[in-house]
């Protein structure tokens, strides 16, 4: 017996086979590897998540490095140019130098004993000088290229009674590495 079917019919048919291939899939292969298919996405996301931040920590750990080559530069630096107790002279004849160069009067220097600090020493120095203000910001212009090692403090500047120049106390603090400076920096070796 032969079934002539029509075209609409055929159509159907093939919709219905195909709807059922579908839903065979879905219930047979989709719904029970859902639950994979969500942990792998979110094992994915975890790994992109790893990645970004690892390249954030690259990027710390450069920045890191760079900073720290640059502080064992400067110590080193620091270390060679800093006077040690002993040639703390030469810092004076800097001062006494840019007192003459400035023009300024009445030069005193009044050093206080140096004070001992974990890794470095450090020594207080008083110093009076006179003139006018362009002479004295002239010292204070000279005493700057001294060293790194040099640091200008406490700068009083007053007008004498009866007298035309200016006089100018300041405190100046001279640095210097103590025997165990490279060792407590750990940075300079």
């Amino acid at each position: 017996m032969k079934v002539n079917l029509s075209g609409k019919t055929t159509l159907w048919i093939s919709s219905a086979v195909a709807a059922a291939g579908v839903v065979a899939y879905v219930a047979l292969f989709f719904f029970p590897r859902r639950a994979e298919i969500a942990e792998l996405r979110r094992q994915t996301e975890e790994k992109d998540r790893y990645a970004l931040q690892a390249v954030g920590a690259a990027a710390a750990v450069a920045g890191a490095t760079a900073e720290l080559n640059e502080a064992a530069r400067f110590i080193r630096d620091w270390r060679n140019e800093a006077p040690s107790e002993g040639s703390v002279i030469g810092v004076f004849r800097g001062i006494n130098q840019a007192a003459q160069t400035a023009q300024t009067k009445n030069l005193r220097i009044e050093p206080a004993p140096a004070e001992k600090l974990a890794a470095v020493w450090r020594m207080p120095v008083k110093i009076a000088v006179e003139g006018s203000f362009p002479e004295l910001f002239g010292f204070v212009r000279e005493l700057e290229p001294l060293s790194s090692a040099v640091w200008i403090s406490d700068v009083e500047i007053a007008a004498e009674r009866d007298r035309k120049d200016l006089r100018m106390n300041l405190t100046l603090t001279i640095f210097g590495p103590g025997p165990e400076f490279s060792g407590q920096a750990g940075l300079a070796d």
